[in-house]
């Protein structure tokens, strides 16, 4: 199968932090939370990650389930990252600006052991696209700077 390329396009709204992002129709609120100087209109950038991350690998385990076998009643996702908001503010980048790590627990409904859970997530857990991008340090590229007017 062909590369596919993935879009999406967000514009800063007239108000503080806030944000729209669009892709495929879809649209997310995105703000910062009003102890960061936000309105708390919508979720964070980087709280969208995370929740990136937690929907993909939701969406690899309930792909390949009937694969290997594992039946799946119910299954959530918590996913948290620890950022230090010093590489943010003093922008020197000592501290790094992004999460120095990002930790999911799967909660599962299963018929299936832990051990065979486990061993399921460990087989597909490298199909996850976001996981992967995350862990394997892709470059993000500034591209162009198109100028208004």
């Amino acid at each position: 199968m062909a590369v596919t390329t993935f879009s999406a396009t967000v514009r800063k709204k007239l108000a503080g932090f806030q944000a729209e992002a669009r892709s495929r129709g879809f649209t997310i609120d995105l703000d910062e939370p009003r102890e960061f100087g936000g309105q708390d209109s919508g979720i964070s950038p980087g709280e969208l990650l995370l929740a990136g991350l937690g929907g993909c690998m939701s969406m690899v385990l309930t792909a390949f389930a009937r694969q290997h076998r594992i039946v799946i009643r119910d299954l959530w996702i918590e996913v948290d990252g620890d950022m230090d908001l010093l590489g943010y503010l003093n922008g020197t980048g000592d501290p790094r600006s992004g999460f120095q790590q990002i930790r999911y627990r799967v909660h599962v409904d299963t018929p299936a052991s832990p051990e065979a859970f486990k061993k399921f997530h460990d087989a597909v857990k490298h199909r996850c696209p976001v996981g992967d991008t995350l862990a394997n340090g892709t470059a993000v590229v500034m591209t162009e700077i198109v100028q208004a007017g």
